[in-house]
């Protein structure tokens, strides 16, 4: 696949509808049956997450936010996750990775990020809207980049890690 085939327009589109998801469910929890939720976001070395698990019989919810900054801006663990899956959503383009590792010792959101150049987004998601049959599920890992020119040169050093 060549630089060109990438679509990181396409992309940003679904990074924010995981996003609308993600927020659906935080003011609308009544509308699942089930969401369960890992997701982590990177803006440099220091991680944003959740671990959110909704189900009928159990609620639980965890927060962790280790950039300083962001979670003083925030106020609290989640809040920040929240205000990073916006910020996130409010980039110009990103990339998603395939999945594949060049090596054994691949730091997936170091190398993806080139050494944290570029914010990622990961997102592993389960889900089920009330009256539907049948869970939905996302795994996906996102490379942020402000426009769709940084996304093309990006995609041409990372090409055979991208979808």
């Amino acid at each position: 696949m060549t630089a060109d085939q990438h679509v990181p327009e396409q992309q940003i589109e679904l990074v924010r509808q995981v996003a609308s998801m993600i927020y659906d469910h935080r003011d609308h929890p009544a509308r699942f049956t089930r969401f369960e939720m890992k997701c982590g976001m990177t803006f440099g070395p220091d991680p944003v997450s959740a671990v959110i698990t909704m189900t009928p019989s159990k609620k639980e919810e965890h927060f962790l936010c280790r950039d300083k900054d962001l979670l003083e801006a925030a106020g609290s663990d989640r809040e920040a996750f929240y205000e990073a899956v916006n910020m996130f959503a409010s980039q110009g383009a990103a990339l998603a990775w395939n999945g594949k590792t060049p090596g054994r010792d691949f730091h997936v959101p170091r190398e993806m990020s080139l050494d944290f150049a570029h914010p990622t987004m990961s997102a592993d998601i389960v889900f089920r809207l009330k009256g539907e049959a049948d869970n939905i599920a996302l795994r996906m890992l996102f490379i942020g980049f402000d426009s769709a020119l940084a996304a093309s040169i990006y995609s041409g050093k990372r090409a055979g890690l991208l979808k």
